[in-house]
């Protein structure tokens, strides 16, 4: 497998993307179970799939998803190391980091996060979803775009298929 970055220009707009590129037959069986699972999760703390394409007989596939311009959440730890050692990440932002995985790791395991749905029970025909590698290295950082007022980027957990597991198959 192959990640790259990949810029798309359409109507002179130039947009980032991370290409994932699966080239043997066997690879392109995974790529075809992360397009599925990329498409039927959608919360805001999780990488958005933009585009996929499969070629004819299975040989090779592509996954591109959106590209988070701030690097990895290990990225950021590395950088405050090298920087004077009496200067900390932000407590605020590391709340704000805390916050965005727990809500994508409830929305994973029940079916909602739980800030847009305080109070909501678990969806009782979700089948949850366990991610096996959750490490800063796969917490990536984009900008917010969304929601200008808020003083911290979003966070968005990467999901490779293989860390995944499904408590219950969906995809038959």
């Amino acid at each position: 497998m192959q990640v790259t970055l990949i810029t798309s220009v359409s109507s002179g707009k130039s947009t980032l993307y991370i290409e994932k590129r699966f080239s043997a037959k066997n690879l392109a069986q995974t790529a075809l179970e992360e397009i599925r699972i990329a498409h039927f999760l959608n919360h805001p703390c999780l990488t958005n799939i933009h585009f996929a394409f499969i070629e004819p007989g299975n040989i090779g596939a592509s996954v591109y998803f959106e590209f988070c311009d701030r690097g990895s959440l290990q990225d950021l730890i590395k950088n405050y190391s090298k920087r004077d050692p009496e200067e900390l990440i932000p407590e605020a932002f590391l709340w704000h980091a805390f916050a965005g995985l727990i809500d994508a790791l409830t929305y994973l395991t029940h079916g909602k996060g739980y800030i847009a749905h305080t109070n909501a029970l678990a969806d009782p025909n979700w089948a949850p979803f366990i991610h096996r590698d959750i490490k800063p290295d796969n917490v990536l950082i984009r900008s917010r775009t969304r929601i200008n007022s808020l003083k911290y980027p979003y966070l968005v957990i990467i999901l490779p298929t293989s860390v995944l597991l499904k408590e219950r198959a969906i995809f038959r």
